[in-house]
């Protein structure tokens, strides 16, 4: 139900934020990646949609907590599904940078007015013009921005002309000594 789901988010976004449960490890971004586009892939194919995934193979690891940046892209990946119209695209993309790695997702969605885009990480805010006719609670990208600045990484959102790209670096592990 949607009141379990509040509760769930709102448990995870507060363990989250004070680091509880938290292992970190070398994380391999392109298979982690992979799975999460691959779960979605059935639920994005019943509303028509096209969900294109770029991945590159040889990318170096993150240092990060596998399930917590699962559950980020996902949320990602679930919010650009909710929000792209029926028949349209998605594209989730890897690409590598000297220090960072930058996980984007795209869709062809309404967007964000640029005035609200800094007001979407936070709780339970959500853009006007998606309070009707999309479920949600205004913490999907609370948590996304929560599993991110706790690995040291941001989030930045822009323009897809039409609709939405969502951003997201992480910083590349250290080599080993």
């Amino acid at each position: 139900t949607q009141m379990t789901e509040l509760i769930d988010n709102l448990l995870d976004l507060g363990r989250i934020e004070a680091g509880v449960d938290v292992s970190m490890s070398t994380c391999e971004l392109t298979p982690l990646i992979r799975d999460v586009a691959v779960r979605f892939r059935p639920q994005a194919e019943a509303r028509g949609l096209t969900l294109t995934v770029k991945l590159p193979l040889d990318l170096p690891p993150v240092a990060g907590d596998p399930l917590l940046l699962g559950q980020a892209f996902a949320n990602l990946i679930d919010n650009a599904i909710k929000y792209a119209p029926a028949g349209g695209h998605i594209e989730v993309r890897l690409d590598a940078g000297t220090d960072v790695a930058t996980i984007s997702v795209a869709d062809d969605g309404p967007g964000v007015p640029a005035a609200e885009r800094d007001k979407v990480f936070q709780r339970f805010y959500r853009v006007e013009a998606s309070r009707s006719g999309h479920p949600g609670n205004g913490l999907g990208l609370s948590l996304v921005q929560a599993v991110i600045n706790l690995h040291g990484g941001g989030v930045q959102l822009g323009d897809n002309a039409p609709g939405l790209r969502v951003s997201v670096w992480l910083p590349r592990a250290a080599a080993p000594a």
